[in-house]
């Protein structure tokens, strides 16, 4: 059953003039049958992430702030490493990494151990 899905996922439907729609297989397809493929595959997750963003950010608005929050963090220090060098990095930025990383941990509840 999980070998069928798999198939099925690299398989292209296209509609014929009669109006059957025939299937291809992924390595079958042209260069412009496979760029089609993937537009529409890509435009499907984009839906996909698209509704569950708009789902969290209703409802449960701190964990995409905890995300924003842990993101920040880490730019700063990414961008105090990469152009000042490891001696610029702030045991106070290092605190905001650590805060942030810990409570993203805890609203998506990623704690294995607990």
């Amino acid at each position: 059953m999980e070998q069928e899905a798999a198939q099925n996922s690299n398989v292209l439907r296209t509609a014929r003039r009669d109006g059957k729609v025939m299937a291809k297989e992924l390595h079958e397809m042209t260069q412009e049958e496979r760029i089609e493929y993937y537009e529409k595959e890509r435009e499907k997750e984009a839906a996909v992430r698209s509704a569950l963003l708009f789902s969290i950010e209703n409802k449960y608005p701190s964990m995409l702030e905890a995300v924003d929050e842990l993101v920040k963090a880490s730019n700063n220090i990414g961008e105090d490493l990469q152009f000042y060098g490891a001696d610029t990095i702030t045991v106070n930025q290092m605190h905001n990494l650590i805060h942030s990383a810990q409570r993203v941990t805890n609203l998506f509840h990623l704690n294995k151990e607990e």
